[in-house]
């Protein structure tokens, strides 16, 4: 028979005592975190289920009330729009709107010619050969030109053809000749609608649309280039950069393609 010694049963019962102390402690400590976690779970029941009542009002609301317009919207076909619509509610917006509409009616029912202004230099800045040479033909005195109220689509692909035949009179001798935007203009409207008189009115033409379309990226840079107010060597420096993107855009798709033929193949 194992006989224990009395000190080490002693000890035994002595841890085994705490060990029953730790156990009840740890089991009221578990109860207690059962009690928060039921609590969090009903808490986080009750904000789910608020959560999807708000966005059923929302989405009721929604539903029945006026979207919110998109004013930046505006930009693109009123000019000075942004200035205009600083601080404004949605219905001052909205009478803002109307009498922009209004007032370019009217303007448009008041200009159906522009008044060629010969002698008036502070129209046409005389300095610009472009604008020399719509006031340069005596023969046009005391008449109109047709306002032809040149829509934006219309403005832009005018212009871009003739950046496009400007780019290719000058590269199509062996010696590249570089010719300035503001000389190159006029002669091309006389090539290209085989009239002067034409080629003064379309001018007329551009010089209001310009004025018209200025929130349009391209059509701003021809006129200021046209103007004299940016240098030339911009445009041609921003088609250089985006051809550079292109043709990396390019090769980084045909990359991409390879890689992913490469892949199926190997399975």
């Amino acid at each position: 028979t194992k006989v224990e010694l009395r000190e080490d049963f002693n000890k035994l019962k002595f841890e085994c005592d705490n060990l029953k102390i730790e156990t009840s402690l740890l089991k009221t400590n578990y109860l207690e975190l059962i009690d928060h976690c039921k609590f969090l779970i009903d808490q986080t029941t009750e904000i789910i289920i608020e959560r999807d009542n708000y966005y059923s009002e929302w989405e009721h609301a929604r539903n029945i009330l006026t979207p919110r317009p998109d004013w930046d919207k505006c930009s693109y076909l009123i000019t000075q729009w942004k200035i205009l619509s600083i601080g404004k509610t949605s219905e001052q917006l909205v009478d803002v709107l109307i009498n922009e509409i209004i007032h370019e009616d009217t303007k448009e029912n008041n200009n159906e010619d522009f008044s060629i202004m010969i002698n008036n230099k502070n129209d046409l800045n005389s300095k610009n050969t472009f604008f020399e040479q719509l006031c340069i033909d005596i023969s046009f005195e005391d008449k109109f030109i047709k306002n032809r109220h040149m829509r934006r689509r219309i403005t832009g692909l005018l212009i871009k053809e003739i950046w496009s035949n400007k780019l290719f009179d000058e590269n199509k001798f062996e010696k590249k000749i570089n010719i300035k935007l503001i000389d190159y203009v006029f002669n091309y409207l006389i090539k290209r609608f085989h009239s002067k008189e034409i080629a003064i009115e379309i001018g007329y033409n551009i010089k209001d649309a310009c004025n018209r379309y200025q929130n349009n990226y391209e059509i701003n840079l021809f006129w200021q280039i046209l103007t004299g107010q940016i240098e030339e060597n911009v445009y041609h420096y921003e088609m250089k950069e985006f051809a550079r993107i292109l043709q990396y855009l390019i090769k980084l798709c045909s990359h991409s393609s390879s890689q992913s033929v490469c892949f199926t193949n190997d399975f």
